[in-house]
């Protein structure tokens, strides 16, 4: 089949093929980019809220240690009630 093609062309053809390939992997980057924006901005809207205040709630908890033992060191029944 490359037998038959003028110099010219069988010369063309291995930058246009090259092109054609970076056509290819470009289109598929920018396909995979758009797919990664919108699962992103979906966890934003809405995992991102719930982590925040799971992490709030941890924060709380990890506090609890430190009061009771200052309680106890204090003799307040109060709080440790």
């Amino acid at each position: 089949m490359l037998k038959n093609l003028s110099l010219t062309l069988k010369l063309a053809l291995l930058p246009a093929v090259a092109l054609l390939g970076l056509l290819l992997y470009v289109g598929y980057n920018s396909q995979q980019l758009s797919n990664n924006d919108s699962r992103l901005v979906e966890l934003e809207t809405h995992s991102y809220p719930t982590l925040e205040k799971t992490d709030a709630v941890i924060f709380q908890f990890s506090r609890i240690p430190a009061l009771l033992n200052s309680a106890v060191a204090a003799g307040e029944e109060s709080t440790l009630t």
